[in-house]
């Protein structure tokens, strides 16, 4: 049986059984519809017939273009969206920067999706693109997303990245992937072993045993015990019949260490109907922090925090930093208004880091978020939250909103700090 065809028949078992699985619930359904980067229908019928789809024309062709800034500097001109990018800095050498994105190619049913890699050795002057691109001969992308980049204090860098792949013979899947670099982006050595991985039983129908999302990395910089451990903080939903768990999954590699540890241990210690969104960082001191959102309900949301003090092994239990109210997750406002934004992906989006700088803040957290309220809708608009801990994450400030626009109906959104 020839490859294309076996190919074909896979899709068309997972098809057959969407059937039996119409009662599936939603939510599996959302994740999995959520990392998809390409049709299933059209990817069948390109493999069955061996023919290029007519890709429909671009809806905003004919708007202006937006001219560049006289200082913008364009790392690639292919026609392909990129998005999800995220970049990180050599600390032993702060010239060379390297940046990973997602590139959405919707013509190409074979591989819709690939993680160029871009690296510059003079602080971004020029730029040059990896040969590897987060994909493998065997594996035929569907879907997946969020790179992450981390260099070690040693100037090794570490890249993780999911995909939803369809696998020969007949395997669907999703993978948290790793790779690493020892010449500043150029050329990178993937793990055999992925970090953790997910078994899709229905694609098409959205089911699965356990699936993976939403991941973000760490290293401990600081001269600790832990000194260049890497932290890996991920959602982890596993399906037992129409019931399912969400946890904060979290596992790690020492420095001599060639993959992650097996082993896993949940962040959260409450039961949630959903937890997501993690951000995490390492303190001067070796000690972890962890935030997250959740809901209790799936109606009212809050973002959460918790400590390791010893390399991983325990947490914390859980604090609150603050509730907030988002479009979309928020059970009182289902649809939300920012234009350009898909529905099925807005978010929080929290980031939090901690002050590394050994002065008189040293070991303050900040965390910032999207949101338009806090325990209920404030404004039209979407602002930027912010809060902070001077103690350790032990208490946090009451909430406030970092822009001054004024404007309750104009939208701003996906903070980052940097420290």
């Amino acid at each position: 049986m020839s490859k294309r065809l076996l190919i074909v028949v896979g899709i068309l078992c997972l098809c057959l059984t969407n059937n039996l699985n119409a009662q599936s619930n939603a939510l599996k359904r959302a994740f999995i519809t959520h990392k998809l980067r390409t049709n299933l229908k059209d990817f069948v019928a390109y493999h069955l017939e061996n023919e290029a789809l007519k890709l429909p024309t671009d809806v905003n062709s004919s708007l202006p273009s937006i001219e560049s800034r006289s200082n913008d500097n364009f790392l690639d001109v292919t026609p392909e969206a990129e998005s999800e990018l995220h970049a990180a800095i050599n600390p032993r050498d702060t010239n060379n920067i390297i940046v990973c994105a997602m590139r959405n190619d919707p013509g190409n049913l074979v591989a819709p999706l690939t993680f160029p890699i871009y690296y510059t050795n003079d602080f971004g002057a020029t730029w040059q693109l990896s040969d590897f691109n987060g994909t493998s001969a065997n594996d035929f992308i569907l879907g997946g997303g969020d790179p992450i980049l981390v260099f070690d204090t040693e100037g090794t860098a570490y890249l993780c990245w999911l995909t939803l792949r369809f696998q020969l013979p007949l395997n669907f899947g999703i993978d948290l992937r790793f790779a690493t670099s020892t010449d500043g982006g150029k050329t990178w050595e993937e793990s055999d072993t992925p970090i953790d991985s997910g078994d899709l039983l229905d694609a098409v129908g959205g089911d699965f045993s356990k699936f993976v999302d939403k991941e973000w990395l760490a290293i401990d910089h600081s001269d600790s015990p832990y000194r260049n451990n890497i932290y890996a903080a991920y959602l982890t939903i596993q399906s037992f019949g129409d019931s399912l768990a969400t946890n904060i999954t979290f596992k790690k590699k020492t420095p001599t260490a060639t993959n992650f540890q097996d082993s896993a241990i949940h962040v959260n210690s409450n039961a949630y109907k959903l937890v997501q969104f993690t951000s995490m960082d390492v303190d001067s001191k070796g000690q972890i922090h962890v935030t997250f959102a959740g809901t209790l309900d799936s109606l009212n949301w809050s973002l959460y925090y918790a400590k390791s003090k010893d390399g991983g092994e325990t947490f914390t239990p859980e604090a609150k930093i603050a509730d907030f109210h988002i479009p979309r997750l928020s059970g009182d406002e289902p649809e939300s208004n920012v234009v350009g934004v898909d529905q099925d992906r807005l978010y929080p989006c929290p980031h939090t880091v901690v002050d590394k700088s050994g002065g008189n803040y040293d070991g303050y957290l900040y965390t910032v978020w999207t949101a338009n309220g806090a325990a209920q809708k404030k404004t039209e608009g979407l602002d930027i939250y912010f809060s902070r801990s001077k103690d350790g994450g032990n208490t946090w400030e009451a909430a406030y909103v970092l822009n001054d626009d004024q404007l309750p109906d104009s939208h701003q959104f996906y903070p980052k700090l940097l420290p």
